[in-house]
């Protein structure tokens, strides 16, 4: 019961049982994508184009809101202020 331990033959083994499990894997997968039918991955297809449609608009809405929609604010605001200031001084 004194053997040797061999190197070698312990990391042949173990790339064996790896390289079996990744096959066990890839056959599960593959039976899963089996049991999915064709008109479910065309509908979820179009639902994802949908959905990254939408947060596509919605990015650009508040992209835009910021770009224009603030500045726009601030310069509506810095004209009253002044127009308050010069009203002021006339009195």
């Amino acid at each position: 019961m004194n053997n040797k331990f061999d190197r070698d033959l312990y990391f042949q083994l173990l790339h064996a049982t790896q390289r079996i499990r990744d096959q066990k894997r890839i056959e599960a997968l593959r039976e899963m994508n089996e049991q999915i039918p064709e008109a479910t991955t065309k509908w979820l297809t179009v639902k994802s184009i949908l959905i990254t449609a939408l947060l596509v608009a919605i990015v650009l809405i508040v992209l835009v809101g910021s770009v224009i929609i603030i500045p726009v604010a601030l310069v509506i605001l810095i004209a009253y202020l002044l127009f308050m200031a010069a009203k002021a001084s006339i009195k």
